[in-house]
């Protein structure tokens, strides 16, 4: 049975996939959505709208790498050791 990094064919196991790339559209879209309902505020703010922009992005990188640390491993590829025999490739 084939068992590294806490992964066994013969028992199910989990994967996490991320997409920061849709993360991020969507919080971009979030922030243009509330911009849009307090136009005078980012008005009169020229500066907010980026500011909102890059604290959220540090906010969900930071949530993301926390994410990361705690449920997953460092993945490293197995090592598939198995006998080979020479003269069977003469």
């Amino acid at each position: 049975m084939f068992n590294s990094n806490r992964i066994s064919l013969g028992q199910p196991y989990l994967v996490y996939q991320m997409n920061q790339f849709a993360a991020r559209a969507h919080r971009l879209d979030f922030i243009e959505q509330v911009r849009s309902k307090v136009f005078d505020f980012f008005q009169e703010n020229p500066k907010a709208n980026k500011d909102i922009t890059d604290a959220s992005n540090v906010e969900a990188d930071a949530a993301d790498e926390a994410f990361i640390a705690k449920r997953c491993d460092t993945y490293e590829l197995p090592c598939l050791d198995f006998a080979v025999n020479a003269a069977d490739h003469e």
